[in-house]
């Protein structure tokens, strides 16, 4: 009951218990996703129903979404996040391929999935028309690698960064 209580008064209060703190975000990340000066959409495109039979790439899907959602919480409101599974011959499928995400085979022969994360901002996909494609501001991990784990929170941060300042600061002498 006092659990329940505590849970409903402090609703975004957030504790993590894990020995090497997976679900907290570094200081850096935090700085960044909420100080956007405008929003950011995150994609995850994630073949949840193909990757059934292979518990570790399951596991680290979960653990990427998590972390995801986790920014998008830590964003207090500027990032959102939206779930794509691309399924075959599906409106996603082209919205993955349109953003560049890659199609991986399983195994031989096997059914390809789709692991990869986009960063829009919202403001340039939402006008009508040929010149709004031009102008669509994205960048993209083509392929989110489990061998490049600890790299994972970093390379996000750098994604929603290019595409919040699209043109960098020139620094001249």
């Amino acid at each position: 009951l006092v659990s329940v209580a505590l849970i409903s008064v402090f609703p975004r209060l957030r504790v993590d218990l894990t020995q090497d703190s997976l679900y907290t975000l570094a200081d850096g990340t935090r700085n960044i996703v909420r100080n956007l000066e405008k929003p950011v959409e995150l994609l995850f495109f994630y073949s949840e129903e193909a990757t059934a039979d292979v518990p570790q790439l399951r596991t680290y899907g979960t653990r990427v979404q998590e972390l995801l959602q986790e920014m998008e919480i830590a964003s207090e409101g500027n990032l959102t996040l939206r779930l794509v599974d691309p399924v075959p011959f599906s409106e996603e499928e082209d919205e993955a391929v349109e953003y560049g995400v890659q199609r991986v085979p399983l195994s031989e022969g096997g059914e390809e999935v789709f692991f990869g994360i986009v960063a829009v901002d919202p403001s340039t996909v939402e006008a009508e028309g040929e010149e709004a494609e031009a102008e669509k501001i994205f960048k993209t991990i083509a392929l989110v690698r489990p061998d490049q784990e600890e790299f994972l929170e970093y390379e996000v941060a750098k994604l929603i960064t290019q595409v919040a300042n699209p043109t960098p600061p020139v620094v001249g002498f």
